[in-house]
């Protein structure tokens, strides 16, 4: 199950915008379709909580997402030829797209504002890599 787990994340990175958009809308929309019936089910489970309220969260956290990032793109490469700096959107292992600071008290990114790996902070021209002062990836 981790290799095609695995596989599946290989395929999603290549993705275009429209493409995730997709599969976003489609994941939103059946999280919505039965957030009646996940909030029942875990007041039942758990016994702690109120549906309707837990209803209200499962809205919040499936259409409301997708919703409130819409305008953003976390997709599609971006280009700086001036500082000869591509940046590619990535997601962060353990961050949310919030801004803020966590529980932890680590700042969190604002929405909009992509993490960069270090190939993509570094001098596409193949210059040198600012974070670590070595070679460029690719360059």
């Amino acid at each position: 199950m981790l290799q095609r787990a695995e596989w599946a994340a290989r395929a999603f990175a290549r993705y275009d915008k429209q493409a995730v958009d997709r599969v976003l809308h489609a994941a939103a929309q059946a999280g919505a379709a039965q957030a009646r019936e996940y909030a029942e089910w875990a007041v039942r489970e758990t016994g702690f909580g109120v549906a309707d309220h837990k209803v209200i969260k499962n809205l919040a956290c499936s259409t409301g997402l997708v919703e409130a990032y819409a305008t953003h793109d976390y997709v599609t490469p971006r280009f700086d030829p001036a500082a000869k700096i591509v940046a590619i959107p990535r997601p962060e292992r353990g961050r949310r797209p919030s801004g803020g600071s966590g529980p932890s008290g680590v700042r969190r990114r604002p929405p909009g504002e992509a993490a960069l790996s270090r190939a993509s902070s570094a001098n596409v021209a193949g210059g040198t890599d600012k974070k670590t002062g070595g070679k460029a990836h690719g360059g």
